[in-house]
Order: C-alpha cells, then sequence, then structure tokens
C-alpha cells in the first residue's frame, strides 16, 4: 500500500490493496494478490469481502502491483444511497 495505513469507512469497515501474489480462485479463497481487501471491525479483522480485477494473473506476473498505493475512502457525499461508501486505489 505504499507505505500507507488501512482505511477505515464511517460504518467501521477496514479496508486495505494488496499487491503482487497469488490469487486463490476456490470456493474458499485464501490468497488475495492484487486485492481489495475489506476486513470487519474488531479484533479478528475477518474477511468480509474483496475485489480482485479480472486480469490479476497477468498484473502479477508483469509485477503491476495493485497495492502500491493506499486505499482511500471517500466522503458519503460522493457515493450514492446505495454505494454509500466508495474506495479508491490504484496501481503503477
Amino acid at each position: 500500500m505504499g507505505g500507507a495505513g488501512l482505511a477505515a469507512a464511517p460504518d467501521g469497515s477496514i479496508y486495505c490493496l494488496t499487491g503482487n501474489g497469488t490469487f486463490d480462485v476456490s470456493s474458499n479463497p485464501t490468497n488475495f494478490g492484487d486485492s481489495f481487501i475489506k476486513l470487519a471491525q474488531g479484533t479478528n479483522l475477518a474477511l468480509v469481502d474483496y475485489f480482485t480485477p479480472y486480469n490479476q494473473a497477468a498484473m502479477d506476473s508483469g509485477d503491476e502491483d495493485l497495492g502500491s498505493s493506499g486505499a482511500v475512502v471517500l466522503p458519503d457525499s460522493v457515493g450514492s444511497l446505495a454505494h454509500a461508501h466508495l474506495l479508491v486505489g490504484c496501481s503503477n
């Protein structure tokens, strides 16, 4: 995440981005290379949700880290009622 810390939304959700690495496409994945990760608040930081680009394998092999920037939660005024907590991040 380019030296950035975790990002938190007003509802307590915690977000981060990951860089190069494998992505596990099984029904119960445990490896999330080049992904946006949503963690539950609390002491265990359990995985709640994730987004991985369709071209993750190409990004990994080309050393194009998705997580080269930190995650930023945008203000609710930017989103809508259906999508109140928008998150942005980028790759190199």
